[in-house]
């Protein structure tokens, strides 16, 4: 994941596609507020697809283009490419290539994470890990403490595809269509909003290697709760509101590409760069 008060949906950043060579992931984080970047470095956490309307939940508008694949490294889970290199943007694969790849390779991707930040932000004081690379977007200690907090949302959807029958999710940071269906408006907001949790629990204020020690033992957890899924069970589904239908397949998918998207978010941050 992310606004304040609600704003359009154009401030939040899509993905962009080049016509040459490898899929790039062009961030526009410089077109959303400061606040709004809590969400999936800039771009919105869970979704690559247009919007739904509620009677079209089940089924997806559309598709985006394919992307050319992206190697391997041998041995690697990780996309060959400029991952963790704070000279270029992320070159990293696509939710649909990590969702070609074998479950376990993919668990192993999510395993890498919090050492990947841990590496990044080495023998750094805590005051360099929350310095602006400019005036709107996110420091590397914001990011931290969002990848903890929306691990403990990705739980607790997985606890309700495995408890019930096809739950309906909302979107991080988007309005739902028709948001008085869900109790929204007035003084009641968007629930999931990145910028809320931001602002509400302080980020800027906290412990980065506390916030990392959180994440580590939240996606060990997570990777636990997967690893144990039965093959039935690896298939159940749930309802994005954007999305459509999303399998436990799915969604570790989405949390390889959110991981990726958020360490380029990190890496240009501490080197200052937007």
């Amino acid at each position: 994941m992310i606004r304040g008060p609600l704003q359009d949906r154009a401030t939040y950043p899509r993905p962009n596609q080049t016509s040459t060579g490898m899929r790039y992931v062009l961030v526009r984080a410089i077109t959303a507020r400061p606040a709004a970047l809590a969400c999936s470095g800039g771009r919105r956490a869970e979704s690559r697809r247009p919007a739904m309307s509620m009677s079209g939940v089940g089924s997806l508008l559309s598709e985006w283009p394919a992307d050319e694949s992206v190697a391997l490294a041998e041995g690697s889970t990780i996309p060959v490419g400029t991952v963790g290199d704070p000279k270029r943007r992320l070159k990293m694969a696509t939710r649909d290539e990590y969702g070609s790849q074998p479950v376990e390779q993919r668990l192993q991707r999510l395993s890498q994470t919090p050492d990947e930040l841990a590496r990044a932000i080495q023998g750094r004081p805590d005051d360099a890990l929350a310095r602006r690379p400019d005036e709107v977007n996110w420091w590397a200690k914001e990011v931290i403490c969002h990848l903890r907090d929306i691990e403990e949302l990705f739980m607790l959807r997985f606890h309700m595809m495995l408890g019930t029958d096809e739950p309906t999710f909302l979107a991080l940071g988007d309005m739902p269509p028709h948001p008085e269906r869900w109790g929204i408006g007035g003084r009641i907001g968007m629930p999931l909003d990145p910028a809320r949790l931001a602002e509400e629990r302080q980020y800027r204020r906290q412990d980065t290697s506390l916030a990392l020690t959180a994440l580590r033992a939240r996606r060990e957890e997570s990777l636990i709760f997967l690893r144990r899924l039965t093959a039935a069970q690896w298939r159940r589904g749930s309802l994005h509101l954007l999305d459509g239908r999303m399998t436990f397949d799915d969604w570790v998918a989405l949390i390889a590409e959110h991981d990726d998207e958020h360490l380029d978010q990190l890496h240009r941050a501490l080197a200052g760069r937007a």
